[in-house]
């Protein structure tokens, strides 16, 4: 059985790229937290179970917005159970600006170890109760302010594994992966932007005569 075998420097250019896009962004950075709802998508019997993540963000302009953050979850089915922790860059595009909501859309790159806590009784030979891969994510991104420097959000979001070995089995063709429902607060900074540029305009100056 050929697997995909992670290199951590990938992730880690990633990492660097998007430090440099922080300390080069002229607006303020903003932080938050999100749990998540997950379920896991393996050739065996998958189920839901939760994870948390936590993140920074800054602004590179209104509509785009870089963001690294980290987290803990636990992919599972019936007959198995994996502890996974991640660490991921993303770069948030913002689609619409509404009266009360803020959609977007959001991709990146990252690195996931996991752990067996379980291993299922039909494991493929060969395949290690521990290792690493690269994870592709990918989502929708819906965000609401609810003061000025406070913000409730919202995302859906696919995440795409290089490794067919996160739960030990290796039956069918094609890498695991998994769905997510994230909810969470961001704080501080611009994180949750309600303001459409377009509809930024200049007041213009009037003089006034004597």
């Amino acid at each position: 059985v050929m697997t995909h075998r992670v290199k951590p420097w990938s992730h880690g250019v990633a990492t660097l790229f998007t430090l440099f896009l922080f300390t080069t962004s002229p607006v303020a950075a903003s932080g938050g937290l999100r749990t998540a709802s997950i379920h896991s998508t393996t050739e065996l019997a998958d189920k839901s179970s939760l994870g948390g993540r936590v993140f920074l963000r800054g602004a590179l302009n209104p509509r785009w917005q870089v963001e690294l953050n980290a987290g803990y979850s636990q992919l599972s089915g019936s007959q198995y159970a994996t502890n996974a922790i991640s660490s991921e860059s993303r770069l948030l595009y913002f689609t619409g600006f509404g009266s009360a909501w803020t959609t977007g859309l959001y991709g990146g790159i990252g690195l996931l170890g996991y752990r067996l806590a379980t291993s299922p009784p039909q494991r493929t030979p060969g395949t290690k109760a521990t290792g690493w891969s690269t994870v592709v994510p990918v989502g929708i991104h819906l965000s609401r302010p609810l003061g000025a420097a406070l913000g409730h959000e919202l995302l859906v979001g696919y995440t795409y594994t290089l490794s067919d070995e996160i739960n030990r089995s290796t039956q069918e063709k094609g890498n695991d992966s998994f769905w997510s429902v994230e909810i969470g607060f961001v704080f501080g900074g611009n994180g949750v932007p309600h303001t459409n540029p377009h509809n930024q305009q200049s007041i213009p100056q009037t003089k006034q005569n004597d």
